[in-house]
């Protein structure tokens, strides 16, 4: 889902956008520009990502761990689309320790800041968040919006990818692309995007006019190389793990911190193998109270997780253990009991119409004069 339109209230006695997922519905609340309703346009894409926190909601009410009301009032008071992903987050990864049989209690929500959920009668404490960072998409999205109606076609041209462009960066490069689209006349113009660490991405971007509705932006990368881009992602990553207020909640007791990254560049791109070294090398060298890290990449329309862990070298054996025992938990793939009971039952269906016709036709064969 997106962030650049917003729908009209609804009028009173309207149904809801949300109707359609009933438990997701009431865990919204009432208030029409709740960020799932006014964000919500009726793509294949949004309706796929509601049923799938429909479905995770509904199994952890069948469940009923305790503390579950307290992610249901996040919810509701969610007032950003990222305060969304963080409880949907938290939501799916207790949906995996849920079928893992693996015990856990949501922690309170309220008093002093603490971690999300507690597993195993207190032998751990997992922290969940989101590293969401601004970057490509959000441009383009931004300026497909505002080239509505002007027949542009933009081009970009990277000099390598960049893992972030800032809201600042973003607003900036939209009004000098808007400037030049008003002059109604064909540009070319250079903005550079600064990422961590000084590195420097150069955007050329070209405008072209055209006939209204035949807008359209695109994107390219002169360089496949993406070492900066990664260590860019890295550092993202590093932030969280140094979070001053993340740090206090993992005080008290042994706690992992786990990390949705699949809006924080271009991360999922590497793959597990090489993720177990570079997060073990992030973990030894980041100075933090959590005993582990889990990073985790997923869609919103699917309830999978890929998942990545590293365990820090003072972790205790059994703390070790139960880390590796989450990271298994969280990779597991959900099923799709739906689809498999349906064709089973199918097959079944078949096979037994399949037998009495044939007893039918051998019952025939008996019976007739030889």
């Amino acid at each position: 889902m997106n962030q650049r339109r917003s729908s009209p209230p609804a009028p009173a006695g309207a149904i809801s956008v949300l109707a359609s997922w009933p438990r997701l519905d009431d865990w919204a609340g009432s208030k029409p520009k709740h960020p799932l309703r006014s964000d919500y346009e009726g793509l294949p894409g949004q309706r796929a990502a509601l049923s799938v926190l429909e479905d995770v909601i509904v199994d952890l009410e069948a469940a009923g761990p305790p503390g579950l009301g307290g992610k249901r009032k996040q919810l509701k008071t969610a007032s950003s689309w990222q305060d969304c992903l963080d409880i949907r987050t938290e939501l799916l990864v207790a949906a995996k320790l849920l079928a893992a049989a693996i015990p856990f209690v949501f922690l309170p929500t309220t008093g002093s800041p603490q971690p999300d959920i507690e597993i195993n009668s207190g032998a751990l404490r997992l922290e969940v968040t989101n590293r969401w960072v601004p970057g490509r998409s959000s441009l383009e999205e931004t300026l497909e919006a505002q080239l509505k109606g002007t027949g542009f076609t933009i081009g970009i041209l990277c000099s390598t990818e960049p893992a972030r462009i800032t809201d600042d960066q973003r607003g900036q490069i939209c009004d000098a692309v808007a400037a030049q689209v008003a002059t109604g006349t064909a540009f070319t113009l250079e903005e550079d995007v600064v990422g961590t660490g000084g590195r420097t991405a150069t955007l050329t971007i070209t405008g072209t006019p055209g006939p209204a509705g035949a807008e359209l932006v695109t994107w390219e990368v002169a360089s496949a190389e993406l070492t900066d881009h990664m260590a860019d992602v890295e550092a993202y990553l590093r932030n969280k793990l140094t979070d001053i207020q993340k740090n206090a909640q993992a005080q008290a007791a042994a706690t992992v911190l786990i990390i949705e990254a699949s809006r924080t560049g271009n991360g999922w791109v590497r793959p597990d193998w090489v993720w177990d070294s570079k997060l073990q090398a992030l973990l030894d060298s980041t100075v933090s109270n959590f005993v582990g890290l889990v990073v985790v990449f997923t869609d919103l329309v699917s309830r999978d997780l890929r998942a990545i862990s590293a365990a820090d070298a003072s972790a205790t054996p059994a703390i070790q253990t139960i880390i590796g025992e989450v990271q298994a938990a969280l990779a597991t793939p959900h099923p799709a009991p739906k689809v498999a009971l349906l064709v089973r039952i199918w097959r079944r269906i078949r096979e037994r119409f399949a037998a009495r016709a044939l007893e039918r036709h051998l019952a025939r064969l008996r019976n007739s004069p030889q």
